[in-house]
């Protein structure tokens, strides 16, 4: 049943009227290289995270519609893995519940990505914001089957500060390269500022505290 019902997805990708891809490709400059991202409405629940549960495609060249159009395809067709589709049913969650959308974002030569937790969710404050950040693309953090720590910086609401409670230790980042697109490194920690630096920590938990400090 996944296996049709990924087939499915396939087809109805490769039938997505022209106009439309055409639209979504006006919408970048000619030459973009963009990320085709999974948005499920089953993951980031109460009981499921959905962490790496779904695909997503990295440096997707614009240059034609069609390796857009199979990109949309495997995001799609990632809703019914037998993972996912074990995942959700663990969880009490209908497969006539589930939907997937596509976000298309350009691809950014990140040096850093964070996730932003508005409300601190490993319980030390109550009005905190709570930031995990790695090195290169959020990837690394978003797919659960990457194994390692990233850096967890709390910060307070109230102005009290930000302390470290973890370093980062993913012994690999995706980083992007001009030549060669997404490309996987290893990690060397030493030359990183925010291991060698508090101040570099403080900094940059201070300004993610301006930008979530709020919610």
């Amino acid at each position: 049943a996944c296996d049709a019902a990924r087939a499915a997805a396939a087809a109805s990708a490769a039938a997505l009227p022209e106009p439309l891809l055409a639209e979504v490709l006006g919408a970048f400059p000619a030459d973009s290289r963009v990320v085709v991202r999974s948005s499920a409405n089953v993951e980031d629940l109460a009981g499921l995270s959905g962490a790496g549960l779904y695909d997503s495609v990295y440096d997707v060249a614009l240059g034609s519609t069609e390796a857009l159009r199979g990109a949309i395809g495997v995001v799609w067709g990632s809703l019914y893995t037998r993972r996912a589709a074990l995942a959700r049913r663990a969880a009490g969650l209908p497969e006539a519940s589930a939907w997937m959308a596509v976000l298309i974002q350009p691809l950014l030569a990140a040096d850093t990505s964070f996730v932003l937790h508005t409300h601190d969710p490993t319980g030390r404050a109550a009005d905190a914001v709570c930031a995990e950040v790695a090195v290169g693309l959020g990837e690394t953090l978003a797919c659960a089957a990457n194994s390692g720590s990233a850096w967890r910086l709390l910060a307070r609401k109230d102005g009290g500060g930000v302390d470290t409670l973890s370093f980062a230790n993913f012994s690999e980042a995706l980083r992007v390269d001009a030549a060669r697109g997404v490309v996987t490194e290893t990690v060397a920690y030493q030359d990183e500022p925010l291991t060698a630096s508090a101040e570099a920590r403080v900094t940059l938990g201070e300004r993610l505290l301006g930008g979530g400090g709020g919610v």
